[in-house]
C-alpha cells in the first residue's frame, strides 16, 4: 500500500499500526461555546421584556375571569407553541420512519 491520496482525498494509513495513531486527536482548546452565548442574549432578551411589561390585564377564558401579567400570558403561549411543535414534529418523524421501514420491507 502506498500513502498515496485517493479518490476521496484521504489518505490511507498503516493498517497494522495501533488503533490510537489511526484515529485523529480531538482539538483540545476551549472554544467558545455558541449555544451558551446564544442562551445567555435570549435569557437577557427575556429578562427585558418581562421588566418592560409587567402589568395585569384581565382575562378571560371560558368562565374563568381572572387578572394576570402580560409576559406571563406572552410566554405561556410561546411554551404551548414549543410544545406543539415538537409533538407534532414528533409525529411527523414517527410516520415517515414507519413509511421509509415499509418501504425497506418491500424492497
Amino acid at each position: 500500500m502506498t500513502d498515496q491520496p485517493e479518490k476521496d482525498g484521504f489518505t490511507q494509513g498503516d493498517p497494522d499500526a495501533p488503533i490510537d495513531e489511526l484515529e485523529p486527536n480531538p482539538p483540545q482548546t476551549l472554544g467558545v461555546a455558541w449555544g451558551f452565548v446564544a442562551f445567555l442574549i435570549f435569557a437577557a432578551v427575556a429578562a427585558i421584556f418581562i421588566f418592560q411589561n409587567n402589568e395585569a390585564i384581565p382575562v378571560r377564558y371560558l368562565w374563568y375571569d381572572f387578572s394576570v401579567d402580560l409576559w406571563v400570558v406572552v410566554m405561556g403561549i410561546v411554551l404551548f407553541t414549543l410544545i406543539a411543535d415538537q409533538v407534532v414534529s414528533l409525529l411527523w418523524r414517527r410516520r415517515k420512519r414507519k413509511k421509509i421501514a415499509a418501504k425497506a420491507v418491500k424492497n
